[in-house]
């Protein structure tokens, strides 16, 4: 039996709705640790509990490649299912937990690991190997899954903190991950066989050749730069800080969660319009302009003060920016690099994202605690961001420069 390919873009994006809501809800429990014990809180300064953020991401940037490695060997369907698994585990250790070693033990490594196995990488892998044409649509509507989680799941989790207490709501985050795990394996079940529908491309090599090779090109350390870039402006901040910032500027937590989820609703919609546009214009360009528009969103956030049209307006312009990089680098890395080294490629991207994700993190708590406000860290948020749209341009798309040769070309075993 062999998977439909849009069963397969299913199954990725409601894998990425659970991984990234669940990686989003350490930004809305953070007001409730910071409260003292008597509170039914913990007590915890901000910068500790971003601390497990930043740690969970430094796990992911180094399992990133070798993670990448392993979907380009044996599929997605253990990595995928497995990495739910394992995320269930990790959220009924923190719903259990009492001290900040179990926090960082719970979520910053075992949730570091889940997240590496349901992350973007090993989705947009899992796409390519069954798409041809419509690549990068397929790709967008997969990958916003990353997003469409948070839009569903952030207001009812913010509902359960209220109606169960975070602990109980962390325990049902662990079974909806257990009914992820199980779906997954079941509609995976022919994935295997349709990983090999493509016959041509650059061969697979081992990561250690693949290393050598992408870190020889130029362009691919634009994409590695670009990409830590957009891990600080994206993961590290907004996930971890966006609901913390909109409370500390008085709104209530329900209204803070609304705008993460009108957020949220964007970025599915940026993501959606960037890959029906990957697959028709210059991918460079693209990843240029939405990285000059990210850092111009930034700059709202300075003058949001008490008005929650401006913070509304910033969720609007930021998510259409967010997470619409993916279908462009992802073309890009098919294009330069093959579908058969794909994993290895975006897990040495998803490793710079983490990497520069955990700087974003644990540095906008510090920022925080320092200065009593997020000001520093949003500005400089704008500038790394414009510097990104001026890298990226340095990683030319093949369809407007002729094949990159990066990869020795030879043709794969036919399916079997």
């Amino acid at each position: 039996m062999r998977a439909n390919p849009w069963i397969i873009v299913f199954v990725g994006f409601v894998a990425l709705s659970v991984s990234f809501a669940f990686r989003a809800v350490l930004g809305l429990s953070i007001p409730e640790w910071e409260r003292a014990v008597s509170a039914n809180g913990l007590g915890w300064s901000r910068d500790t509990i971003s601390a497990a953020s930043a740690l969970a991401l430094s796990v992911m940037a180094v399992l990133y490649p070798f993670v990448g490695a392993l979907v380009d060997r044996i599929g997605a369907r253990i990595v995928v299912s497995g990495g739910c698994l394992l995320l269930a585990v990790a959220m009924t250790f923190v719903g259990n937990m009492s001290s900040p070693w179990h926090l960082a033990l719970a979520f910053g490594v075992l949730g570091g690991v889940a997240f590496t196995l349901v992350g973007n990488n090993v989705v947009t892998v899992m796409v390519a190997r069954v798409f041809d044409t419509r690549l990068g649509l397929a790709t967008g509507i997969a990958t916003s899954g990353s997003t469409a989680g948070q839009l569903a799941m952030m207001p009812l989790l913010t509902l359960g903190f209220v109606a169960l207490g975070w602990r109980h709501t962390y325990f049902v985050v662990a079974g909806v991950c257990v009914l992820i795990a199980c779906t997954a394996w079941w509609l995976l079940g022919g994935e295997s066989g349709r990983t090999k529908v493509k016959t041509a491309g650059p061969a697979r090599v081992s990561l250690l050749e693949a290393t050598r090779i992408l870190f020889r090109d130029p362009g691919f350390y634009a994409l590695f730069v670009s990409f830590f870039i957009c891990g600080i402006t994206t993961t590290g901040i907004i996930e971890t800080h966006f609901i913390p910032f909109a409370i500390a500027c008085g709104f209530a937590p329900m209204l803070s969660a609304m705008s993460y989820s009108v957020l949220s609703g964007f970025n599915f919609t940026g993501m959606a319009i960037s890959g029906w546009a990957s697959d028709r214009f210059n991918r460079s360009w693209m990843l240029g302009g939405i990285y000059a528009g990210r850092g111009i969103s930034f700059f709202i956030l300075l003058g949001v003060g008490d008005s929650y049209p401006m913070l509304i307006g910033f969720a609007i312009l930021f998510g259409l920016m967010e997470y619409s990089t993916f279908p462009p680098t992802a073309g890009l890395v098919v294009s330069r690099y093959g579908v058969a080294n794909m994993g290895k490629a975006m897990g040495f991207l998803m490793a710079a994202h983490s990497i520069g994700a955990a700087i974003g993190a644990w540095g906008a708590g510090r920022v925080y605690t320092v200065f009593g406000s997020y000001d520093w860290a949003w500005i400089g948020c704008a500038a790394t961001a414009f510097g990104a749209a001026l890298v990226v341009l340095a990683c030319k798309d093949p369809r407007h420069t002729g094949p990159h040769q990066g990869f020795r070309m030879q043709r794969m075993p036919a399916p079997a």
